[in-house]
């Protein structure tokens, strides 16, 4: 074999591996798996909700209130991990931080996808009309006329008045019986320096870490993400209840996540360690 031929056979290996593996065309590359995700993520949740309706009547087409809350809130959650994956992916540096946001900005825009495509399916607003997490007061409260996108409202507040909530609320106890369906208060309206739910980050530190490069980036990401993960648990937990009254596509989709979140948040603190950093307090 001539020198020629055996210099074609064999071409120079690493520019193109060393970018991909360290930069700008893998994150690209991440960037249209997210998007192909997304998009089958969508039509997932149309095909389910489509085959719901076709098999089982009208009136399954309408989901339950928790399943409704939990998939508007969720999609607004999902959507501040995927910046934050997108924004560690650009400016880290560490290549398990760059593949676990990898892993995450693929997961988490497929199941934004499945969740739109189930309100759409299911003729509900993509997003929640009232106070984030404010469904998480009426769990397994199943409103008679089916207007999910209510949270039905006057039968939270007949309950109430049935259970003594006024003077029980006084206090700033929940003495109603709803602890066992991990009710919780509804978060006030955001502001700057508020998150909008349990576990997100604030305006001022989503701007902290745009403005991060390399260990220092990895680093506050972890400790956010990290965060982020453990707040979203209690709605996780509240939909996989059989008694929350969701579809059990539903249920299975919030126990996958549950599954995934709680092993990812495994392997952010053995990488906040091997940083030499901590988690948030």
């Amino acid at each position: 074999m001539s020198k020629d031929a055996s210099t074609t056979d064999s071409p120079a290996p690493s520019n193109a591996a060393t970018e991909s593996a360290g930069g700008r065309p893998h994150w690209l590359t991440t960037a249209l798996v997210a998007v192909a995700a997304l998009l089958l993520g969508a039509g997932a949740g149309l095909a389910i909700g489509h085959h719901r309706s076709d098999d089982t009547g009208h009136e399954h087409t309408v989901a339950s209130p928790t399943a409704v809350g939990f998939s508007q809130d969720m999609i607004v959650h999902h959507q501040q991990a995927v910046e934050m994956t997108r924004i560690v992916i650009e400016n880290g540096s560490d290549p398990k931080v760059r593949d676990l946001a990898v892993g995450m900005l693929s997961d988490q825009g497929k199941e934004i996808g499945q969740m739109t495509g189930w309100l759409q399916a299911w003729g509900a607003p993509l997003q929640n009309p009232g106070a984030p997490m404010s469904w998480m007061n009426h769990g397994d409260d199943h409103c008679a006329d089916g207007h999910v996108d209510e949270h039905c409202p006057a039968a939270k507040d007949d309950e109430h008045a049935h259970h003594g909530a006024p003077e029980a609320e006084a206090d700033g106890h929940d003495h109603s019986g709803h602890a066992d369906h991990g009710a919780m208060p509804s978060m006030a309206a955001p502001t700057g320096d508020q998150p909008v739910m349990a576990g997100m980050a604030t305006d001022a530190e989503m701007a902290r870490l745009r403005g991060l490069q390399g260990r220092a980036a990895d680093t506050y990401f972890l400790q956010l993400m990290l965060r982020h993960h453990q707040g979203g648990h209690h709605m996780m937990g509240m939909v996989i209840d059989p008694d929350s009254g969701a579809p059990e596509y539903v249920r299975a989709l919030a126990e996958q996540m549950n599954r995934a979140q709680v092993d990812e948040e495994s392997t952010m603190k053995q990488l906040l360690a091997q940083l030499g950093a901590k988690p948030l307090g």
